[in-house]
């Protein structure tokens, strides 16, 4: 894939999570007990879709091997879907939060799934995707 297409590709996915981010909003008009829920989901995948649409803006900046870029790719979107899935899972099974749960504890097997599936990978994507785009913009651009 080109610099061009991979950078296009970023925008792009940016933008679809701009929907998703959206649509969630929907969440907040139905109110009820989850609407708090849904605010986190809707503001969550607005910032991951800002992410990576400016990702995206400065790809053709960025001073990485191939490897690196595919991991940043890889890094960038799967970061904003997993994050938006575990906030819906939070949501639709109640899962408490900082923001929503009102000081209560997360319990539960629902609380299981998400501390052991969602958790440690949107904690750690964030810290790789944000320490390959600091390295890229070291020094001289690219020459393409």
């Amino acid at each position: 894939m080109s610099s061009q297409a991979e950078r296009r590709a970023l925008m792009r996915q940016g933008f679809i999570v701009f929907l998703l981010a959206l649509l969630a909003g929907f969440g907040i008009v139905a109110g009820g007990p989850t609407a708090r829920g849904w605010m986190g989901t809707h503001l969550t995948l607005m910032i991951a879709a800002v992410l990576l649409v400016l990702a995206g803006l400065v790809w053709d900046e960025l001073t990485l091997s191939t490897r690196a870029r595919r991991i940043l790719r890889f890094a960038l979107v799967f970061d904003a879907y997993w994050t938006g899935l575990g906030n819906v899972f939070a949501t639709v099974f109640h899962v408490p939060g900082p923001a929503t749960g009102g000081g209560v504890q997360p319990s539960g097997w629902t609380a299981t799934v998400f501390f052991t599936v969602f958790i440690p990978l949107v904690t750690i994507l964030p810290f790789v995707f944000t320490g390959l785009l600091v390295y890229g913009l070291r020094g001289e651009t690219r020459s393409t």
